[in-house]
């Protein structure tokens, strides 16, 4: 399936209303936006079977457009909503429990993002260097250990944080 572009949608909120108006069959019963993903509810308003579409929102020559997919097609998108699987029948366990899965991982990172102080170490997923020891936590900065280098980090890259019991540290007020 391929892309489709309006030619009168130069704001993201006009492919959004116009993707969501439904019919006389089909109504939008839900939606949830995570950055360029569109999550949504459609109820058949004749048999009142409800199903998730996602639309991959994108933005092209001026005009924004979309993909739809619904649950049962690939490739998978992990971000929708736990309250919606909730809401619908299930038409594919294997991606569901990827949802329920990617929600949990962002569960623990956002608990471990909490638990950084100065002083400690952290390791980074796809970054060169990738370990560091933290100097300040908002925003989360650190010096790269294999170069002192300082290096504004991105907490959605932390993988792993620890004590360096070889070291005490004292934070520097600027």
């Amino acid at each position: 399936m391929g892309w489709t572009f309006l030619y009168d949608a130069p704001e993201k909120r006009d492919v959004i209303e116009d993707v969501t108006k439904g019919s006389d069959k089909l109504k939008c019963v839900r939606k949830a936006i995570h950055g360029n993903e569109l999550w949504t509810i459609w109820q058949n308003t004749e048999t009142n079977c409800k199903y998730i579409v996602l639309f991959l929102l994108a933005r092209s020559n001026g005009n924004w457009g979309y993909k739809d997919m619904t649950e049962s097609m690939g490739p998978y998108y992990y971000q929708c909503p736990l309250s919606f699987l909730d809401e619908v029948p299930v038409v594919n366990e294997d991606w569901r429990k990827g949802v329920r899965s990617f929600h949990e991982e962002q569960k623990r990172n956002r608990k471990l993002i909490k638990s950084i102080r100065p002083g400690q170490i952290v390791t980074l997923k796809g970054c060169k260097p990738d370990r560091f020891r933290v100097l300040d936590t908002n925003p989360l900065v650190g010096l790269a250990l294999e170069n002192n280098t300082r290096y504004k980090l991105v907490k959605s890259r932390v993988i792993d944080v620890s004590d360096d019991p070889d070291t005490t540290y004292t934070r520097v007020s600027r």
